[in-house]
């Protein structure tokens, strides 16, 4: 089952949302909760989807920084893929981002998993962009934290912080990020099983 596409737009050049974005937001959480009762997910079931829902929400500025995107849901029996696709028609500099100045360093803490994510995003659309081999084509959570836990928990007492505190760490089954063709697509997946 797949829910309905929409087309999302809503990010200047300057980093400022725009209403067209904000009015989307109520209508991608109804679409999730469509998603659920049409899969006929119970209350926690529900809840965790639209914590999940909320969570791709913040990253939306981030993502739509470069160019217009696509999200929809898709469902096979109690698994879930939130897919969010844009299609970037500008760059911006990753250096410039880590120095304060793009739009979601406001909305997100310095330690954050969606920090994380938003840098994998970054990394991905400078990669279709440059083909540099010193930016990362493709990302995944479940690998980001396969590694993780091969590390030394008090030498990388951030990194496990962030992971701990984190909604979508914690919720989702897996996140991945790929630069593919001229777009970068970011699945959050949720498996109920």
């Amino acid at each position: 089952m797949i829910s309905n596409t929409l087309l999302i737009t809503g990010v200047n050049e300057g980093g400022i949302l725009e209403n067209s974005f904000v009015e989307r937001i109520p209508i991608i959480l109804n679409e999730t909760e469509k998603m659920c009762r049409a899969n006929d997910l119970d209350a926690k079931q529900t809840m965790h989807m639209r914590l999940l829902a909320e969570e791709l929400i913040c990253m939306l500025p981030q993502l739509l920084s470069y160019g217009t995107g696509t999200f929809w849901i898709e469902s096979d029996y109690l698994k879930f893929e939130f897919h969010m696709k844009v299609k970037p028609d500008r760059v911006i500099e990753f250096e410039r981002k880590n120095t304060g100045q793009g739009a979601m360093e406001k909305n997100l803490s310095k330690r954050s998993m969606l920090r994380r994510i938003c840098a994998a995003v970054d990394n991905a659309v400078n990669y279709n962009k440059a083909r540099r081999a010193d930016y990362g084509r493709q990302w995944s959570l479940a690998s980001y934290v396969n590694e993780l836990k091969k590390t030394d928990r008090r030498t990388n007492e951030d990194a496990w912080d962030e992971l701990e505190k984190s909604i979508i760490a914690n919720l989702a089954t897996n996140v991945t990020i790929d630069a593919h063709d001229d777009d970068v697509e970011v699945v959050l997946r949720k498996d109920f099983y």
